[in-house]
């Protein structure tokens, strides 16, 4: 499986792990003020972005070991590892399996597995398959509506705009997306060993998010020892984009600080 990934920035080596249907562009609002203090290594998850299409289905344990392996082939034995969303997924698997290489775990706007975490709203194929029906701005602009603070486009119409280019331009194939999506709900049905992920965690979310409620982030920093929580005000799901500058600030001064 060819897993395409980007090497920029300099300093301490920080893997990159994006959301579900998104190819690293995920980070492009957070690229610019992480990149002059570490080493972002960017992945496009299978099926996304310029990884290979996969054509049988996977599960979020499969993407966790694409990603130690991209690392282990980078000869970076000790890391700091990023997650958004489902990349929180990827970050909290690859956490447990490779505990020794992983220095410090940063989780945005995620949740984990079991029911001791409130469910994600239903996504079906059927509605995949909507979705990609509709005309492709229309589109865009439905599933920003949903993932954004309600007063953001009036207030930062720009970054709105820039926002919807992002996706526009890197829309995720309808049978990728379903794949994805499959591996994704597997997950959510099991817990993880949480209280065995050592290493200092930071966990971000959006104040307003309507898709993975705050809740989780609470949830996950009563299991996670040596946790952080931070909540951001006046965002939703794609806070990392809506208060990038604010974001960018607290994972560095996370990643910098000596715990």
């Amino acid at each position: 499986m060819m897993v395409h990934y980007e090497v920029i920035g300099k300093g301490e080596p920080l893997l990159c792990l994006a959301g579900l249907g998104c190819s690293h562009s995920n980070f492009e609002f957070l690229i610019d003020s992480l990149k002059a203090q570490f080493t972002l290594v960017l992945l496009d998850n299978r099926g996304m972005g310029k990884s290979a299409l996969a054509l049988d289905d996977y599960s979020i344990q499969d993407l966790a070991t694409d990603a130690i392996e991209i690392m282990n082939h980078l000869e970076f034995s000790k890391f700091y590892a990023m997650g958004i969303s489902m990349g929180g997924f990827i970050a909290q698997m690859l956490t447990l399996f490779v505990p020794q290489k992983i220095q410090k775990l940063i989780l945005l706007g995620t949740t984990s597995g079991g029911s001791e975490f409130a469910a994600l709203p239903e996504i079906s194929e059927d509605c995949h398959e909507l979705a990609h029906s509709q005309s492709g701005d229309a589109k865009i602009h439905q599933l920003l509506k949903s993932l954004t603070h309600p007063s953001f486009k009036v207030n930062k119409p720009e970054v709105y705009e820039r926002i919807f280019w992002e996706r526009k331009n890197n829309l995720a194939p309808l049978t990728q997306l379903i794949k994805q999506n499959r591996a994704a709900k597997k997950f959510l049905l099991e817990p993880l060993p949480l209280e065995k992920i050592n290493c200092p965690t930071l966990i971000l979310c959006g104040e307003n998010d309507r898709f993975v409620s705050p809740m989780n982030s609470q949830q996950l920093a009563h299991k996670i020892p040596h946790s952080f929580l931070e909540m951001i005000p006046e965002s939703d799901h794609l806070f990392f984009m809506e208060k990038a500058p604010e974001v960018s600030q607290k994972i560095i001064k996370f990643l910098s600080e000596t715990l």
